[in-house]
């Protein structure tokens, strides 16, 4: 080894323990296990894996399901929510709201 192998030795060095983090981030998440095995096996890349695994690993979120569609080709999530949209006064936009909210307050769960 030479000193002008050091840096490469170094990069790989931190690129592996970036990767062992994303390793360790993915397998608990509550990603399908597909997802978590093919990006395992990129994470494992040197230098580039862990930087293609923060580009398309970072899913997001599901939606609460008082926010999401469940009718196919409806709108129910506008239609829900159309009364408390189109109000004008904000203090019966607000209790509209408020309402809205409480009814559904337990879909989450």
């Amino acid at each position: 080894m030479t000193m002008n192998d050091a840096p490469w030795i170094i990069a790989l060095a931190f690129s592996e323990a970036i990767s062992v983090w994303l390793l360790w981030r993915l397998w608990r998440s509550d990603d399908h296990l597909f997802f978590k095995i093919s990006l395992s096996i990129i994470a494992l890349l040197p230098v580039l894996g862990p930087l293609v695994v923060l580009w398309i690993g970072n899913f997001p979120e599901a939606k609460p399901r008082v926010l999401r569609d469940r009718l196919p080709r409806q709108a129910d999530f506008y239609a829900r929510w159309q009364h408390v949209l189109e109000e004008k006064n904000p203090v019966r936009r607000f209790r509209a709201w408020r309402e809205l909210m409480t009814r559904h307050r337990d879909e989450d769960t």
